[in-house]
């Protein structure tokens, strides 16, 4: 907050039924941090895999999905990749509680509004 720094957070919830739930997520995570940048960050809590990208707005989160989405539905296993959620430092939200219901409420309604936003799913 103090040097008015943007960054983006986003969540991709596992939506593979498995016997072992944990490894696939594990191993997303990690082929997944090899698509980003170096300064960005990927972490695993229950079935998700959370994202943080420093220095990027909604625009730049945005195309970097839509940059991945191929190579992620190939990891994910699936035939498309799943929807992810985004929430935005600071216009989604102050604080981490804020960023984290954000980053829910964009997951309730990611389908209903990329249709009408045009906002691309990942």
């Amino acid at each position: 907050r103090r040097f008015g720094r943007q960054f983006a957070l986003v969540c991709l919830p596992s939506r593979r039924r498995i016997e072992d739930p944990w490894t696939h997520v594990r191993a997303l995570a990690h082929e997944l941090s090899s698509l980003l940048r170096r300064v960005d960050r990927v972490w695993i809590d229950g079935p998700c895999v959370y994202m943080l990208l420093p220095e990027c707005n909604r625009t730049m989160a945005e195309a970097m999905l839509l940059r991945i989405r191929e190579p992620l539905a190939r990891m994910a296993g699936e035939d498309a990749p799943p929807e992810a959620s985004l929430a935005v430092f600071p216009e989604d939200g102050l604080t981490k509680g804020a960023l984290f219901s954000s980053l829910i409420t964009d997951r309730r309604t990611s389908s209903l509004d990329a249709k009408r936003r045009s906002v691309p799913t990942a």
